[in-house]
């Protein structure tokens, strides 16, 4: 999905920067009390946004999982004079599953069948996305391009 928002971006001629946060946190063990790693991640983007900074974007697409509105605190601080558009994709169950089995590891792909149920019913329950978009199976494209439609990214909230 960051990819099919940030070709949408390029296309347009709008300087960005697009960061995966789970490449941030990809390490093994996990830091003692960080069990997936997330103050490592916020902690590695702080230390990286300053080179980001020297290329004077003018929109920030982060692909993460949010659990908490705490969390948009962290990119905040972790981005200076940024501000957090939260955009959750509404995706069903059954899709997921289905993508998470051709994505995953075999040994890995219980506990990620496990896992998916669970973060949706967190992000449900604290009420996360600012922007909440009917994914389904629609093609990342597709959805770019409703973001596009729906967030001004020149307004810092893509």
């Amino acid at each position: 999905m960051m990819r099919a928002l940030s070709e949408l971006l390029e296309q347009r001629s709008i300087r960005h920067v697009g960061i995966d946060m789970d490449n941030l946190r990809w390490v093994y063990p996990s830091p003692p009390g960080d069990r997936f790693s997330v103050r490592l991640g916020f902690n590695n983007l702080a230390a990286m946004w300053p080179n980001f900074q020297e290329m004077e974007p003018e929109c920030v697409v982060i692909a993460d999982v949010v659990e908490s509105p705490a969390e948009i605190d962290d990119y905040l601080a972790a981005m200076p004079g940024t501000r957090v558009t939260v955009i959750r994709l509404d995706v069903p169950m059954p899709v997921i599953l289905q993508r998470l089995e051709g994505r995953e590891c075999v040994h890995r792909v219980e506990w990620y069948r496990q896992r998916a149920p669970e973060l949706q019913e967190i992000m449900e329950r604290n009420h996360i996305g600012d922007l909440v978009i009917a994914a389904g199976d629609r093609a990342p494209e597709d959805i770019a391009h409703e973001i596009l439609q729906r967030v001004d990214p020149l307004q810092g909230q893509a």
